[in-house]
């Protein structure tokens, strides 16, 4: 999948902007608060309906504007088209697909997944275990057809739970939610493993090109322990649930552990290196999309010089035009990076909120 058209109304300082970006490196160069990642921001929020530098629609559209959209056209294959686009709004955000309403924005994520680098990547290792389930969910969102309606299933008896020990509902109550939960956790547990099994090994080879001898390690928790049943669990801690007034096992709970030389990378990774460890992450979830669906994300690149050296800038986009994905990367300016290693790229000038394409 490429982009081969992109409009923007109303997000931040763009008023409007339309773009014909390269099917393989994009490099968007201006000064501080031009726009240049309000571009990425806006095939973020296509694909997601949210963007990575944040949600609140406030924030997002330009001032004295009632609504905000984006729109793309997408070459799916050599003879498959397709428009999509998002409108957000106060209101809340609505989707559509050739021309006719979407029934969610995960319509339009199925046919354009987008990965993201950008200043906060490395939250990923030293974040939360939030990042990391998301990014596990991603992946699987994007290989395994079954697993969005099971992640369903699981959040709204999770809801329902939560809503019963929250109120005051009697034991019998809550007891009725945990079978079916009990059931979608164990399904999504099970798509996670079995995905992280494949990228695993793949991640290993990336994190081979990064400083220094390291050896990365990945180990899972499902967000019970492994030796007890999950409907064991619900049981005997009904009575702590019930005074919590939410659940505190499953998969809304899973972690993925990072250890770099069998130490947390959160605590031993320099804040370069937390980001090539994101990067590797990703790149590893790129590949194995193509490898497992024959489907290339696009991926977006935030201020790629900031905290990484030369050689390392390199690595990013060598890797990225290896896999042959179309790239979108953003720069204060062309000479901060080497654009040696990026065949095909088309520049384009940000200033003050307005976009000219220059090569």
């Amino acid at each position: 999948m490429i982009i081969e058209r992109l409009t923007i109304d109303n997000l931040r300082n763009i008023e409007h902007a339309e773009l014909q970006p390269s099917s393989n490196v994009n490099l968007i160069c201006g000064g501080n608060a031009a726009g240049k990642s309000t571009i990425l921001e806006s095939i973020d929020l296509l694909s997601r309906g949210r963007s990575f530098r944040g949600h609140l629609f406030s924030q997002l559209v330009t001032t004295g504007k009632p609504h905000l959209t984006i729109g793309a056209r997408l070459k799916l294959s050599e003879h498959s088209i397709r428009n999509v686009g998002v409108e957000k709004s106060r209101s809340g955000t609505r989707a559509r697909i050739g021309g006719g309403p979407a029934e969610s924005i995960a319509q339009v994520a199925t046919l354009m997944p987008v990965q993201a680098l950008h200043p906060e990547s490395h939250q990923l290792i030293q974040g939360g275990p939030s990042y990391r389930r998301n990014f596990l969910d991603w992946g699987m969102f994007h290989v395994e057809p079954q697993f969005l309606p099971a992640w369903r299933r699981m959040q709204r008896t999770l809801q329902q739970r939560n809503a019963a020990l929250k109120n005051g509902a009697n034991v019998a109550t809550v007891r009725a939610w945990n079978v079916e939960f009990c059931e979608a956790a164990t399904r999504i547990d099970q798509f996670r493993r079995s995905y992280l099994s494949m990228l695993a090994p793949v991640v290993v080879n990336y994190v081979k090109e990064l400083p220094g001898d390291a050896h990365l390690t990945m180990r899972y928790h499902g967000g019970w322990p492994n030796d007890q049943p999950l409907n064991e669990l619900l049981e005997s801690e009904l009575a702590a649930d019930m005074e919590r007034g939410h659940t505190q096992r499953g998969p809304h709970r899973a972690d993925l552990e990072l250890l770099i030389n069998d130490r947390p990378a959160s605590g031993t990774a320099s804040r370069s290196q937390q980001k090539l460890i994101a990067a590797a992450l990703k790149f590893a979830q790129a590949n194995l999309l193509v490898d497992k669906t024959g489907n290339r994300c696009v991926f977006l690149v935030d201020d790629l010089p900031a905290e990484l050296e030369r050689r390392y800038q390199n690595f990013v986009l060598q890797t990225l035009t290896g896999l042959d994905l179309q790239i979108f990367v953003t720069s204060i300016a062309a000479s901060d990076l080497d654009l040696d290693v990026c065949p095909s790229t088309r520049l384009f000038h940000v200033e003050q909120g307005r976009v000219r394409q220059l090569l």
